[in-house]
């Protein structure tokens, strides 16, 4: 029985990766179809990561709250509004849209970011449980045409972020 379910979800994981022109991976994780392009090519990723002294659950009840967005993540924006039913950021860029995942029990605390311009950017984002704290795990995706001096300074305002964070919720 365990190696026929095995052999099953094996064979879905691969024919869902192989299966072309697919909306959603097995595991229903969206690939495209919020008005994002679909991309033929992997980006390069960066995961950076911290260690919180505190619980997972209070780092992700921080987090998801897109009022403590200024708090945190200065290299986002400065002020967060609501409007509607969408969370406006302002940058020097102008107004952003924030839009996180659905509150959840995993600790997942992904979010997509729109510009200005229309172009929504995945951010994926976790809590995971590290002894009696937490470890926030951030990956940050190498968008197309982004030189390494601006890839290089995007990790750097993350690691700043999550750094502010650790401050914020170990105080």
């Amino acid at each position: 029985m365990k190696t026929t379910l095995l052999a099953m979800v094996v064979a879905g994981l691969v024919t869902g990766c192989a299966a072309a022109g697919g909306k959603s991976d097995p595991a229903g994780l969206e690939t495209a179809g919020r008005g994002e392009a679909e991309m033929t090519t992997m980006m390069s990723s960066r995961t950076l990561s911290v260690s919180i002294r505190c619980s997972p659950g209070k780092v992700y009840e921080f987090v998801t709250n897109p009022e403590n967005l200024p708090k945190w993540a200065q290299g986002l924006g400065q002020s967060v509004r609501k409007q509607g039913s969408d969370w406006l950021v302002d940058t020097p860029q102008g107004s952003m849209k924030v839009r996180f995942a659905d509150q959840n029990r995993f600790g997942v605390m992904d979010h997509t970011v729109t510009t200005p311009a229309g172009l929504e950017v995945y951010v994926p984002m976790r809590v995971l449980a590290n002894g009696s704290g937490s470890e926030v795990i951030f990956t940050l995706f190498r968008l197309p045409d982004m030189t390494d001096e601006k890839y290089a300074e995007d990790m750097q305002l993350v690691e700043r972020d999550l750094s502010a964070l650790k401050a914020i919720l170990e105080k």
